[in-house]
Parts: C-alpha cells; sequence; structure tokens
C-alpha cells in the first residue's frame, strides 16, 4: 500500500502530483480508542440486553484466553516476539475494546482463519451511533451463496485476531498496516495510472487472479487505487487481491480492503481492523483466503476478480464493489478537506502490483512471470476505466505519457495490451513493452504485468541486498 519515498517516490512524482508521501509512514502513535472505540451500551442493546449478551460457546472460550494472556505468557512462548512490555499493554487495551460487549450470533472458519458474526452495527466504524448507509437502487447486495461462510440478515463477518497475532509487530500501528516483518519502507510497484488529477468518481478494474509463491516476511499483491492529495499526504481508496501469510495467516490469495487519510502516517488499516470501512454484505469475509478453484492456471484457465470503487456524493461515500457485489463503503469524512473528501476533489485512478519483502524486489509479482510471456503465462489487469459524474467508464488513456510506472525492469516488467508503439507516438521505457492483440476475457485499457523478483539474475545482481 505504501507508496514511499525511498525506492518510486521519482517515478511517481513524475507520473502523479499525488503521491509526494513522507518516508516516515506509521511514525505516529494512534489513540486506542479512535482506532478500536469501544461498544456502546445503546449498541449492545441491539440483539440482546448488555446483561445477557449472546455469544458462542468457541468466542467465550476466546475471549477468556486473551483476557488472561499475559506478556511474559507470549514472551514465553513465541520469543521472537516484537511488542515491548509497554507497548504490549496498547494492544490488549486494543483487543478489549474490540470485543469486550460484542454481540457474536453464530461463528464459521474459513481456511485457517475464524469470523465472528455480529450485528452491523457493532462493527468498528458504526459504534458511534452512525447508520448504515444502503447501496444505490439496484445494487447487488449478495453473491447468492448458501455457504456457511456467511451471517444472518443483519450481522457482518468480522475476523478474529489474537494478541499472539497483535504482538509479532513492534507496534500498534505496525500491525494495522500490517508491514512486513524486516521491511524498510521501499515497495516496488508496476503499474498503469491515469496522470492527470480530474474529479472522478471512482473506477475499476478486472485484477487476473494468481497464487504467487509467499511467506511470512512477503506482501505480493494486484491492486486499485483511486487516490487524492490531502494537506498532510496522499489519500487513497485500495482494494483487490494480495498474498500476506504474516497477514492472514494464510499462504493463498486473499481479498482486501485498504485506506488512508494522511500519507500512511497516523490513519488506515485494512478491512475491519479500525474505525473506516463500513461492511454492508452479510456474505462477503475480507481478509479470507479465496477458494483455490478460482485461481488461474498457466497454460490454462484464466480467472478475473473486477474491483470497483464508486463515490456516491449524495450519501458522502466511496463504495467498494466486488465482482459486482457492493460489500461495503468508506465514508468520505475520513478524508476530511482532502480532495478524497470533498465533493469536487481532483483524483486519479490507478491499477497494478506491488511487491514488499525484506525492502528489496526480492518476491514474485503476479504469477512470477514477466509480462513479455503473455497469455496464460503472466498476470494482467483488463478494463482499467475512470468513472464520471453519472457513474460512466471512461478507460484510462495508454497513450498519455508517463502512464506507466515500472521502476524495477529486471525485476518487474509491463505490457501493454491492444496498442503498438506507433500508436503512443513516444518511445518507451526500460521494461515496458507492447503487445497487439486482447485476449479472451480482456477489453478496455489492459496490460500485462509480473516477474519473479530477484529470483532472477539481473534483479539479484541489480538489487543484492
Amino acid at each position: 500500500m505504501h507508496m514511499t519515498q525511498r525506492a518510486v517516490r521519482p517515478a511517481l512524482l513524475a507520473a502523479s502530483m499525488f503521491l509526494a508521501i513522507g518516508a516516515d509512514a506509521h511514525a505516529s502513535t494512534r489513540d486506542v480508542d479512535s482506532v478500536m472505540p469501544r461498544i456502546g451500551i445503546t449498541r449492545q442493546a441491539d440483539v440482546t440486553t448488555a446483561s445477557a449478551r449472546i455469544a458462542t460457546s468457541d468466542f467465550r472460550q476466546f475471549r477468556s484466553v486473551q483476557q488472561t494472556r499475559s506478556f511474559d505468557a507470549v514472551k514465553r512462548d513465541n520469543p521472537a516476539i516484537k511488542a515491548s512490555r509497554a507497548e504490549f499493554a496498547r494492544m490488549q487495551a486494543y483487543l478489549a475494546n474490540t470485543y469486550e460487549g460484542l454481540t457474536v450470533t453464530s461463528t464459521f472458519t474459513a481456511g485457517d482463519q475464524v469470523f465472528d458474526c455480529i450485528p452491523v452495527d457493532q462493527q468498528p466504524s458504526l459504534r458511534d451511533g452512525s447508520h448504515l448507509i444502503a447501496p444505490p437502487a439496484g445494487a447487488k447486495t449478495s453473491n447468492g451463496s448458501t455457504s456457511s461462510r456467511r451471517c444472518a440478515a443483519g450481522n457482518v463477518p468480522f475476523r478474529r485476531v489474537d494478541i499472539d497475532q497483535i504482538a509479532a509487530h513492534a507496534t500498534l500501528e505496525d500491525f494495522l498496516a500490517k508491514p512486513q516483518a524486516t521491511a524498510s519502507n521501499t515497495h516496488y510497484y508496476s503499474h498503469v495510472a491515469q496522470i492527470t488529477p480530474t474529479n472522478i468518481y471512482g473506477g475499476g478494474a478486472g485484477l487476473n487472479l494468481w497464487k504467487p509463491a509467499a511467506d511470512n516476511r512477503t506482501m505480493s499483491l494486484i491492486q486499485i487505487w483511486v487516490t487524492g492529495q490531502g494537506s498532510s499526504g496522499v489519500q487513497t481508496a485500495e482494494g483487490g487481491w494480495q498474498v500476506q501469510p504474516g497477514a492472514w495467516g494464510t499462504t493463498s490469495p486473499t481479498v482486501f480492503e485498504y485506506w488512508t487519510a494522511d500519507g500512511y502516517q497516523s490513519t488506515g488499516c485494512y478491512n475491519l481492523g479500525c474505525s473506516g470501512f463500513v461492511q454492508y454484505a452479510n456474505d462477503f469475509s475480507l481478509g479470507t483466503a479465496i477458494p483455490s478453484d478460482r485461481y488461474s492456471v498457466a497454460n490454462g484457465t484464466q480467472t478475473i476478480m473486477t474491483v470497483q470503487w464508486q463515490r456516491v456524493d449524495s450519501d458522502q461515500v466511496w463504495w467498494l464493489v466486488v465482482d459486482g457485489e457492493y460489500v461495503g463503503y468508506l465514508p468520505a469524512s475520513l478524508y476530511g478537506q482532502g480532495n478524497m473528501g470533498v465533493n469536487n476533489g481532483l483524483r486519479r485512478m490507478d491499477a497494478g502490483g506491488e511487491i514488499a519483502r525484506d525492502g528489496l524486489p526480492s518476491a514474485a509479482m503476479g504469477s512470477g512471470q514477466f509480462a513479455e510471456t503473455g497469455y496464460r503465462h503472466a498476470a494482467f489487469v483488463t478494463n482499467e476505466y475512470s468513472l464520471d459524474s453519472g457513474w460512466n467508464q471512461h478507460p484510462v488513456n495508454l497513450a498519455a505519457r508517463d502512464t506507466w510506472l515500472n521502476a524495477t525492469p529486471s525485476c518487474y516488467t509491463l505490457s501493454l495490451i491492444g496498442v503498438t508503439p506507433g500508436q503512443l507516438g513516444q518511445s518507451l521505457p526500460a521494461g515496458v513493452s507492447t503487445t497487439p492483440t486482447l485476449q479472451p476475457g480482456m477489453s478496455g485499457t489492459s496490460f500485462y504485468l509480473g516477474g519473479p523478483g530477484t529470483a532472477n539474475a539481473q534483479c539479484k545482481a541489480a538489487y543484492p541486498g
């Protein structure tokens, strides 16, 4: 998520006024009660009374363990934890706010993760008494699943997190941001951006879905960004799929949402990890592993996940839409008077891949194959577009100068699909090529992206670590 200074800032500044971000992300200490508000008595009474709260037996056991788990016990069981004793106390306060008074109507397991179904207005962002906002008229609000991995109407899935997971990070802020275990702020990108900021109302793309190799230090993703500038740095609404075992407890790709209002300094988090994103769908579990039958196969079936952000000015929200389903929204008020907050803000659309591992481009992006390997080998993004005020789609212009951001051509590459160098009217930078023909499942602005990182000898030589 972090478009930070050391690795990619020159390319990003060339492409956009928006992405001039401070180098020391996550430096600020956040107030625990603001990050994770307590559940007030009125919210407890939605399903039951405060004196007779509903909770599954599994959840009651979980809470009992978390309430009595001490710093010394966690340190004894895992000497490698990074939290200090003082920071551990902040983390315990965060967990207490998260779960004290929570009504759990049912519990289900998805892979190695546990989700509790909770009343919709007990999720972090509605604990202040705010009311749930409905999607636009006619919007799809369910995927039609009858799976046990869904909650009853009026409830949403809430991913369970324990103190050991949080204490694996040095600070609560690091946990919320999910940085890599040994990472600096260096991230690596391969993406296509709308370079001229305009008053767009969102955008989207189809993201080819793969399972790149990863370990606990790896973050590898393909996503979309809608971004604008605020007084304290870049403001973003982000969504897509990522592989990050250290965050999600699985080597499989997961669907995620992320936001920041101040250049990743003291706002934002993934999914429902703090007050920010509001979930609407009762059958969509952010942060859970995507089923393996949805992965693309080399030389075989190619799968696409569509992701869109859509601004509704009348409600002052940004809706996240995944595969056509309205999952939830970010209130525009999160961004204050920044460009993502105000109605007439100047914003831009962006889509592509991002890598973080040990501060080096050492992880695989996409399928792990270079863009030039083409269809059924390299990952791709298709139908990248922005939305106008009437929610009409406008393709991102591949011919615009400095649209392509690919700062590490020996590690990752881009190939623009459906265009020729002659049509672009400009020379292509290193690591960017063209492919003349759209393939099945592709439309509009499309491109291949990815690469093996330092598994490639030339990349390893350029970034020896």
